[in-house]
């Protein structure tokens, strides 16, 4: 289905001059699209020439929306989800969230093609460095030997939790010479069968029923985290954090008030850090000890070689949420620090504009505005115009709907209608027809020439019009109006109390997290 909408638009004469600025190496400008028009663009880039494209847009809601419009034509994409800005340790993260970062991370090296949309949040978070996620990525195969304590200690170090019986991916368990590993690589988690240190046999099994489904020949480990350690790098992150808390007990001011508070909650703060460290106990707030290790971390741009386009999503929001971001983030740490809740080389945690900046202008670079809009910020050496606009809805008036299509016919458009089974497509063509509205059923990969309206499948969920090339596209949701209102909660906003800074929680508070519902502050 994707060959009959991007063959007709990639011979278009400014879908060619966009090549030939990626080619040149020439910043350009693109206006005129709305968010499903800049989808169909960069799938379009990907399909044609530009393997590796990133779309950086200001918000996690944009990004998602983005991903989900790139998703209806293809499936070399990927969205990499935020990391929350969080200063003290806690005791549950997402781990399903830092799951799929891994495999973002892990498709960028291994991909051939992919699109991968990014919000500016999840940009300035530090990830283990490219090559040393390379590194410790365990292939396990068929027949070959391994030093089986050594293994389960890299398991360990990669973040994998030792359990009785697997129940989740990042889970491993051992039973005499046998191996259950639920890789995040892979939909089931696999049985490995030592004979003495040969692995013997490999299979993917049924997490309930643990019956084998498939022989396999190898297997793929990845780490489970983007941020990880070994224990050398643990003890020397260990010996940094203790320089750090002798530094600040030396610079407390032994005549305010607050001295013996702000000691007080120090020691617990580096205790705690320590004991965990010591221990190896689950430290689940990792991003606390990136500015004590002694390697530098990366950014998922540097997962990216020089040849990958980099697409600015309305680029003055973009520029824009790294301010917000970073006065948030001054702000919390400036208080946490006050209150002796946080480290000197803290403030120290994530990628600041300027850094993201320097790496962005390392690849060739695309902005995007609804409309001609230029800033200091950004440089341009082209300007390019395409007009797309929203599908007309018809909520299934057919009468309407044929007059429309035979109107585009005339004008010598190319109409594309995907629905989403062989059976809506073949009642619709005989609905249009006794319409006076020819239509072909198009099953193959043929494509519609001018005048012609084709009927075929797909998963599209929304419709649009693209002026210059003369396509329309329409799907269920424009003929048949089958979109769907969200249905607006209203909040009492007497009764609502949303903090602002962590500060103002008091021990025994209850919240209301966002993602991860109600609990208790402790």
């Amino acid at each position: 289905m994707e060959r009959y909408l991007f063959s007709q638009f990639q011979n278009t004469e400014k879908f060619k001059a966009i090549i030939e600025n990626y080619d040149a190496n020439k910043r350009q400008l693109i206006h005129g699209l709305n968010e499903e028009g800049m989808a169909y663009l960069c799938c379009n880039l990907n399909d044609y020439k530009i393997d590796k494209i990133l779309i950086i847009t200001s918000n996690e809601f944009k990004a998602r929306e983005i991903n989900n419009y790139i998703n209806s034509y293809t499936k070399n994409s990927d969205i990499f989800n935020q990391r929350e800005l969080i200063l003290y340790n806690v005791d549950a993260l997402s781990k399903e969230d830092i799951y799929k970062r891994v495999n973002t991370l892990y498709k960028a090296i291994n991909e051939e093609k992919l699109i991968v949309t990014a919000s500016v949040n999840s940009l300035i978070s530090r990830v283990i460095p490219k090559e040393k996620f390379k590194k410790n990525m365990l292939k396990l195969e068929y027949g070959l030997s391994y030093d089986f304590e050594n293994l389960i200690h890299s398991l360990v170090d990669l973040g994998y939790e030792r359990v009785e019986a697997i129940e989740g991916r990042g889970q491993f368990s051992v039973r005499g010479g046998i191996l259950d590993i639920f890789s995040l690589s892979e939909s089931n988690p696999y049985r490995i069968e030592f004979f003495d240190d040969e692995v013997d046999s490999i299979r993917s099994i049924d997490i309930k029923t643990q019956r084998s489904i498939k022989n396999e020949k190898e297997l793929l480990v990845l780490p489970c985290s983007d941020v990880f350690f070994n224990k050398e790098e643990l003890d020397y992150i260990k010996k940094e954090l203790e320089k750090d808390y002798q530094k600040r007990l030396k610079k407390l001011d032994t005549s305010i008030s607050s001295y013996d508070k702000i000691k007080e909650n120090l020691n617990s703060l580096y205790e705690s850090y320590a004991f965990k460290i010591g221990e190896n106990t689950s430290f689940n707030n990792t991003d606390l000890l990136l500015p004590f290790a002694n390697f530098e971390f990366e950014s998922i741009l540097d997962y990216f070689d020089d040849n990958t386009l980099v697409v600015l999503f309305e680029p003055d929001k973009v520029y824009e949420e790294f301010k917000v971001l970073a006065e948030s983030f001054n702000l919390s740490y400036a208080q946490l620090f006050e209150k002796g809740e946080a480290f000197y080389k803290q403030s120290d945690i994530y990628f600041s504009r300027a850094d993201i900046e320097k790496k962005i202008n390392s690849k060739k670079i695309m902005y995007h505005n609804a409309i001609i809009k230029t800033n200091k910020n950004y440089q341009i050496d082209d300007i390019c115009q395409i007009i797309s606009k929203d599908a007309t809805a018809y909520y299934g008036k057919m009468e309407d709907l044929s007059n429309e299509l035979n109107r585009y016919k005339y004008k010598g458009y190319k109409t594309l209608i995907v629905l989403s089974s062989d059976e809506k497509c073949k009642k619709l063509h005989l609905l249009l027809n006794d319409y006076n509205c020819s239509t072909v059923l198009s099953f193959d990969s043929t494509t519609p020439m001018s005048g012609q309206v084709f009927i075929t499948t797909g998963d599209l969920k929304k419709g649009f019009e693209m002026l210059e090339s003369k396509l329309l596209l329409l799907t269920e949701n424009e003929i048949f109006g089958v979109v769907k209102k969200k249905s607006k909660i209203k909040i009492n906003k007497a009764k609502k109390n949303k903090i602002e800074t962590f500060s103002d929680l008091k021990l025994g508070d209850y919240v209301v997290h966002e993602y991860h519902g109600i609990g208790q502050y402790i």
